[in-house]
């Protein structure tokens, strides 16, 4: 969250709005700087939010807060440590001892097309995502929150995205 403050505070004599988003396994963190550097607060008054998706009924996306919500009810349908999953091969098994370590009950199959990894939305596998497709998910999350904080965001606006070291670890 220091980078993205730093980042923020000498991107701030740009024109427009910077947004800044920290990407972590477990909570996102969003700042702006339209006037000054601004944490950005979700819907519940919270600095950072969980990064978690959930789907309910198989097709309604509920992501950060109330995706924790229905985790405990759901975990079949909760995904979370996404950076485990981001960019790996199907056959890379430390990805799917890591899932286990973290008593995830998501369903994962090979992408046929780029060898990588899809992720089961219902039990039968017929809706699927790629790990990409989950994150920007989310990412269009940490977007919404901040339009909430400094309202209307146009294309030409810098977004800073920054995630732990971590992420490159293998």
């Amino acid at each position: 969250m220091f980078l993205i403050v730093v980042a923020l505070a000498l991107l701030s004599c740009i024109e427009g709005t910077t947004v800044g988003v920290n990407v972590g396994a477990a909570w996102f963190k969003i700042a702006t700087s339209k006037n000054g550097v601004d944490i950005a607060l979700n819907d519940q008054s919270k600095r950072k939010s969980p990064t978690i998706l959930s789907f309910k009924n198989n097709m309604e996306r509920n992501i950060a807060d109330s995706a924790l919500q229905l985790h405990g009810r759901h975990p079949e349908l909760s995904i979370q440590y996404l950076n485990y999953l981001l960019g790996e091969s199907y056959d890379y098994t430390r990805a799917k001892e890591r899932l286990n370590l973290l008593h995830s009950l998501v369903q994962i199959k090979k992408n046929n097309n780029a060898d990588t990894i899809d992720i089961c939305v219902t039990p039968d596998c017929t809706l699927k995502y790629t790990s990409e497709e989950i994150m920007s998910m989310i990412l269009e999350e940490t977007v919404r929150i901040a339009k909430t904080v400094v309202g209307k965001i146009t294309d030409a606006d810098t977004f800073i995205i920054t995630v732990p070291i971590f992420f490159e670890t293998k």
